[in-house]
């Protein structure tokens, strides 16, 4: 786990890290629009997977990744921004097996999992695999308060070290006190009754 000045530096960090000049990354159609900003600034070609209203349409994806062979997919799959949609577990299912099938690393955003109102909770695709093709990162911005810029990475160590050493060129950690803060909100249910 790194924690992050917010979400979107963690995005930015694997950016950094695994996209070069003219590499493919595949998004939804509609995506988090500062993500695609971070992959532009990178010269990286972006190519847009359809949706429909559960998400990313996950059947194509094996012909996408055949034909423009991706270093990454940038995905939203829980409460997307911008459509609201919850990518179901058949679906997680193949996006995780075509990534491990042409080796390709997966971002998973999720700023918005824990604002969920009814229903049951979808696991993240970092907890429905194990070996290591899924980034996972989250923030307290949302569901606690926009100006606490404190977020999270989990992905395995391998890669949390290549972030790490990227990190100390921006920057040399999250700050103390945003970090102290969402410690005491963790502690006990805090957190919970807040959300």
């Amino acid at each position: 786990i790194m924690v992050l000045s917010g979400s979107e530096q963690g995005i930015d960090l694997c950016v950094r890290a695994f996209v070069n000049p003219h590499d493919v990354v595949l998004v939804e159609q509609s995506t988090f629009f500062p993500a695609l900003q971070a992959l532009r600034s990178a010269d990286a070609r972006i190519i847009p997977v359809p949706i429909d209203e559960f998400g990313m349409r996950t059947e194509l994806l094996g012909g996408f990744c055949s034909r423009f062979h991706p270093k990454l997919i940038y995905t939203n799959p829980t409460f997307h921004n911008p459509t609201g949609s919850t990518l179901p577990p058949a679906r997680r299912r193949e996006l995780l097996e075509t990534a491990m099938k042409y080796r390709c690393l997966v971002v998973e955003d999720d700023p918005y999992g824990e604002l969920r109102y009814s229903g049951e909770r979808v696991a993240a695709l970092k907890g429905m695999e194990n070996t290591g093709y899924v980034v996972y990162l989250s923030t307290f911005s949302k569901a606690i308060t926009p100006g606490l810029r404190t977020g999270w990475l989990i992905a395995d160590h391998h890669v949390i070290t290549r972030l790490a050493s990227l990190r100390r060129m921006i920057d040399q950690h999250t700050s103390a006190s945003s970090q102290r803060i969402c410690m005491e909100l963790l502690r006990g249910d805090e957190a919970g009754r807040h959300v």
